[in-house]
């Protein structure tokens, strides 16, 4: 049996009522970043007249990746002002059980599963390059979630009299990805102002079972790949944004799913 549990959660944040000045050269960054590269392996394997085996692999991770501006914070001056929210996770669990007897049984069992997700945002009542004689170049909000979660369980049974296996493999990315402003901003910058929430995502799942007997064989194999982004990038009400170049909101959603058994 193998198992992990992970819930790393980061936090980026400006207090409420902040105020920011850079240099004319100098930017406002605010970063938070997540990055999950995670196996877990499973193996049993039993012999004998009666030979049973159970081979089971579970992983999950629910991180909540946050970058954001709290409400009423003021920036006066910088070249760029810089908000981001990056998560990056990949999760693969793999079982194997192999069994040879007279009579052989066993199950594999494997799940893997990613929840939570990433926000960049800025609160409500924020004023941005309202002072006079200063300047903002650019603000930028920007969301960027990449997950990929893989389940692979195999089962090989070998008896003279019965073989019997069942395998599962269980994928999942269920996650929120959002960049947003909110509401009555008083917004400002020489260039442009840009929100994007992108999301790629693919969950894979392989259930794969064997049977091998002289008297009787059966299984089942059930693999299930479940993908369900929520993307979304927004501009509250009652904002007042001033740009050279447009303001405007992007959303990206890129997934990919896959099962066989």
């Amino acid at each position: 049996v193998g198992g992990a549990d992970f819930d790393n959660d980061t936090l980026a944040s400006v207090g409420r009522g902040s105020t920011l000045r850079a240099g004319t050269a100098g930017s406002v960054s605010l970063t938070a970043a997540l990055d999950e590269d995670v196996d877990v392996t499973a193996f049993a394997g039993t012999g004998g007249i009666v030979a049973v085996d159970a081979a089971v692999a579970l992983i999950s991770s629910t991180g909540a990746v946050q970058a954001g501006l709290d409400d009423e914070v003021a920036i006066e001056r910088a070249n760029a002002v810089d908000i981001a929210a990056d998560d990056t996770r990949r999760l693969e669990a793999e079982t194997t059980g192999v069994s040879v007897g007279v009579v052989a049984a066993g199950a594999s069992v494997t799940g893997s599963t990613i929840g939570g997700g990433a926000t960049a945002s800025i609160g409500d009542e924020v004023a941005i390059g309202q002072v006079a004689g200063d300047t903002v170049g650019e603000l930028h909000v920007l969301a960027d979630a990449s997950h990929t979660a893989v389940a692979t369980a195999l089962a090989a049974k070998g008896g003279l009299g019965l073989a019997a296996s069942g395998t599962v493999a269980d994928a999942v990315v269920d996650t929120n990805v959002s960049a947003s402003i909110g509401d009555d901003a008083r917004i400002k910058v020489a260039r442009t102002v840009e929100v994007d929430a992108n999301s790629a995502g693919a969950a894979r799942a392989d259930a794969t079972g064997i049977n091998v007997s002289l008297g009787g064989a059966v299984g089942a194999s059930i693999a299930r790949a479940t993908l369900s982004p929520t993307v979304s990038a927004t501009v509250g009400q009652r904002n007042l944004i001033d740009a050279a170049l447009p303001a405007y909101r992007e959303l990206v959603r890129t997934t990919r799913q896959n099962q066989q058994w």
